[in-house]
C-alpha cells in the first residue's frame, strides 16, 4: 500500500509538473541556490520562495552547549518586461548566538537584465543589488561576512546551454563574476571590506528533478594577509523536485572549503560553518491566464474561421464550374429538335 501511494504521487509529479518551471535562487531570480543565470524568468510570471538554512554543532560535549545557525528568508522575482528581473529577499530570522528567537537579517534588491547578446547557446547578462542593513546583529557566527552598512554590488552572468544541442545529455553551465562595495558612503571600491563574488554551476535534469552543483565563494580583494582559503568558499550539492500546481521543493547541501578559524587580530576572517542543509519551496504565479495549447487565442480563432470560409466559397466556386461544364457536354451530345412546320406532307 505504501509504496503505490509513494507512486502514485510520483505519476502525479510527474504529469502535472512544469518541467519548463525556472529555479529560483535564494535570492530571487533564475539560477540554482546562489548562482544566478544569464537568463530571465519565461513567461511573464512572479515566483515567491522561501528558504530555510540550518547548521549546528555541540561546542563542549560535556556541558552540553550547542552553537546554531538557523535562517529563514522569503524572496521573490518579478519579470519586466521580457529580459528584466526585478529581485528581492527579506530574512525574517537569523540566528544571533544570543537570543531565543534571533532578529531579522539584512534585506537584499536586486535587479537582472539579460543582454541581447546572447544566442541560443550562450546567454549573456548583468545584475546589480543592493543590501539594506536591516539585521539587528551584523556579521553573525558561522555566516558570510556583513558589514552593517548599505552595499551595493554588481555582477557580470554568463550561461551556456546545450539543452538543445545535446538533448540526450540536457547540460547547463552557469559562471557569476561580480564586485561588492560593503560601504557606498566611504571611498567606492576602496574599502578593506570589499569582496569580488565569484560562482560557476552545473545543472542536469533527470524528468522531474532538476539536479544542480555550484561553487561560490566571497573574497577579500584589499585584505592581503588574508590567503585565499581564509576566505568565506563552499561547494553546495542539491536537487530540485519540481511538482504540481506551479511548485517545486529544493533541498541542497554545502560543504565548506575555507580554513580559517578566527584569525587573532583579523576579524574579517571567521569560523564560517562547515556545513549546512537548505530546504526551500518555490512556487510560479502566472499575472494572467495562459491559453491552453489545445484552444487557440481568440485572433487564431477569428483566422482560422475566415480562412474556412474562404475555402468553402473556392469549393463552390469549383462545384459550380463543373456544374457549368457539365450542361455544357449534355448540350453538345443531344440533337437539334426538328421543327414541325417543315415536316413533309404526304401526297394528296
Amino acid at each position: 500500500m505504501e509504496k503505490r501511494f509513494i507512486l502514485l504521487v510520483v505519476l502525479i509529479c510527474a504529469i502535472n509538473s512544469p518541467t519548463a518551471m525556472a529555479q529560483t535562487t535564494v535570492n530571487g531570480g533564475r539560477g540554482l541556490l546562489r548562482i544566478f543565470s544569464a537568463e530571465a524568468v519565461e513567461g511573464s510570471s512572479f515566483h515567491v520562495n522561501s528558504y530555510f538554512q540550518s547548521y549546528f554543532r555541540n561546542d563542549k560535549p560535556q556541558s552540553g552547549s550547542l552553537s546554531k545557525d538557523y535562517t529563514l528568508s522569503f524572496g521573490m522575482t518579478y519579470l519586466l518586461g521580457k529580459r528584466t528581473e526585478l529581485t528581492a529577499r527579506l530574512v525574517a530570522y537569523q540566528s544571533d548566538q544570543q537570543h531565543v528567537w534571533g532578529p531579522p537579517g539584512d534585506t537584499e534588491l536586486g535587479i537582472k537584465y539579460q543582454t541581447p547578446l546572447s544566442t541560443n547557446n550562450v546567454l549573456t547578462g548583468v545584475r546589480t543589488f543592493l543590501i539594506f542593513p536591516t539585521a539587528g546583529r551584523h556579521n553573525v557566527p558561522y555566516e558570510p561576512y556583513s558589514s552593517g552598512k548599505l552595499a551595493l554590488g554588481a555582477q557580470a552572468l554568463l550561461t551556456l546551454d546545450f539543452t538543445e544541442s545535446f538533448p540526450i545529455v540536457p547540460l547547463k553551465f552557469y559562471a557569476n563574476l561580480g564586485y561588492i562595495d560593503r560601504n557606498v558612503r566611504n571611498i567606492l571600491l576602496r574599502n578593506n571590506d570589499d569582496q569580488l563574488l565569484l560562482g560557476a554551476g552545473i545543472k542536469f535534469p533527470i524528468s522531474t528533478i532538476v539536479f544542480f552543483t555550484e561553487y561560490s565563494a566571497e573574497i577579500f580583494t584589499h585584505l592581503k594577509s588574508l590567503s585565499y582559503s581564509d576566505n568565506a568558499s563552499r561547494l553546495t550539492q542539491g536537487a530540485s523536485f519540481l511538482g504540481p500546481w506551479n511548485l517545486a521543493l529544493n533541498v541542497a547541501v554545502d560543504f565548506d572549503l575555507s580554513s580559517s578559524r578566527n584569525v587573532p587580530g583579523i576579524f574579517y576572517a571567521k569560523d564560517y560553518a562547515d556545513w549546512k542543509i537548505t530546504i526551500g519551496v518555490h512556487h510560479q504565479f502566472w499575472r494572467y491566464k495562459k491559453p491552453r495549447p489545445d484552444k487557440p487565442a481568440l485572433s487564431d480563432k477569428k483566422a482560422q474561421s475566415m480562412q474556412n470560409e474562404l475555402e468553402e466559397i473556392k469549393a463552390q466556386r469549383q462545384r459550380a464550374r463543373l456544374d457549368i461544364d457539365r450542361m455544357n457536354e449534355a448540350l453538345e451530345e443531344e440533337p437539334a429538335p426538328q421543327d414541325e412546320s417543315q415536316e413533309q406532307k404526304p401526297p394528296k
